[in-house]
């Protein structure tokens, strides 16, 4: 039996986020009859404003850790080289998933004559930028380790060509050592969408289900919709889910647009399926840095509808790819934005369309992909 060990210092539901649910699909999702799984993170932290309060995934990460697979190490001790010794000592495989454990680690695993994978989710120091505006010493660290990891290892994998491209440009990575981790759905999360009838006056629901940072562009799409005439915004009500430091300003805009906006905070997989089925499109308006947008596949699977911005990287890449135009806009773009809402009211497909595109990118090939090509 082959050994892996991630390394990584976010894992859902310790943490909300793409990135982070990757991790824990990893470790769902990996053959146990071919392969041990180890994961190495952060002690999780409850106070943290993207602590995912997800019971149902709370009782699989236990799980994971009473059988051992799981090492949590505190915040204080992620840089103590020593501390990564013992998880590595028998490991095949190393997978890196975020640079400031991974650069650590890395170096730890490449002494160790193992080899390495790292998986590129984004530039670090340019989200750093986004969330508190500054470019200064801790901007150029978090640059440098990001950097580091990738030298330390053998190849770099990424969701799509938008977050090689950023790569190659941020980081200077030869682009033949880049390896493609396809987009895919845990078709648990799904089930069959209930037909909705909706009377003629009833609103078009919407959903909006991002981590509420800077860069995924939920304030700004909210406010090209608040700018709309009241007769066009009464068509619609827009929910909103996420957990963030931009909370407080979702909050503020669904109690000043109670009729148009409703804030729900962080919800659970369990709860955001039924979300997906509820609610006639779901809205991804992210500025900047998507490597991929898995509620897009989560939502089609649901046979709801998705539109994107033309800035959502990735998540653009697979609807322009899958989908076609008509589903994009421009969240700086009032007319755009409302162009859209106009289409995705008409319901021009039926739920089969969305879920036949998903249909193509279920978990079990990403996993095959990781064994039969990456990791060979």
């Amino acid at each position: 039996m082959k050994q892996i060990t991630i390394i990584s210092d976010f894992c859902y539901p310790n943490f909300a986020g793409g990135s982070s649910k990757h991790v824990f699909d990893l470790l769902m999702n990996f053959p146990e009859e071919e392969f041990n799984l180890k994961l190495v993170t952060r002690s999780k932290n409850p106070g943290s404003d993207y602590f995912a309060k997800d019971e149902k995934a709370e009782e699989h990460y236990v799980r994971f850790f009473q059988k051992g697979n799981v090492k949590e190490m505190s915040l204080g001790s992620i840089i103590n080289p020593f501390r990564y010794i013992g998880s590595l000592k028998n490991t095949d495989y190393v997978l890196l998933q975020y640079p400031v454990m991974g650069v650590v680690g890395g170096l730890v695993a490449k002494l160790m004559g193992k080899k390495i994978y790292y998986h590129y989710h984004g530039p670090v120091h340019i989200e750093y930028k986004y969330k508190t505006g500054k470019e200064g010493f801790r901007y150029k660290l978090m640059w440098g380790i990001q950097k580091i990891t990738a030298m330390l290892s053998d190849r770099v994998l990424v969701h799509s060509d938008y977050m090689k491209d950023i790569a190659i440009k941020e980081h200077k990575i030869r682009e033949s050592k880049f390896g493609f981790v396809p987009p895919y759905i845990d078709k648990t999360l799904t089930s069959d969408k209930k037909e909705i009838t909706r009377s003629e006056n009833e609103k078009i629901q919407l959903l909006i289900p991002r981590r509420l940072t800077a860069r995924t562009g939920v304030i700004e799409f909210l406010d090209q919709f608040l700018k709309s005439d009241k007769n066009f915004r009464d068509k619609f009500i827009i929910y909103v889910t996420g957990c963030g430091e931009l909370a407080p300003e979702v909050t503020k805009l669904a109690d000043s647009n109670p009729e148009h906006i409703k804030f729900l905070g962080f919800v659970s997989y369990d709860e955001l399926k039924e979300l997906y089925h509820q609610v006639d499109g779901v809205i991804v308006p992210t500025l900047d840095l998507e490597g991929c947008g898995l509620v897009i596949l989560e939502a089609l699977s649901c046979g709801t509808s998705v539109i994107v911005s033309k800035t959502c990287g990735g998540g653009y890449e697979f609807v322009r790819k899958n989908m076609g135009k008509d589903f994009i806009f421009d969240v700086f773009d009032h007319e755009s934005v409302i162009r859209t809402l106009e289409f995705i009211a008409k319901k021009s497909y039926d739920p089969e369309y969305y879920k036949d595109i998903a249909s193509r990118y279920d978990i079990k090939k990403m996993i095959k992909h990781y064994t039969n090509d990456i990791l060979n």
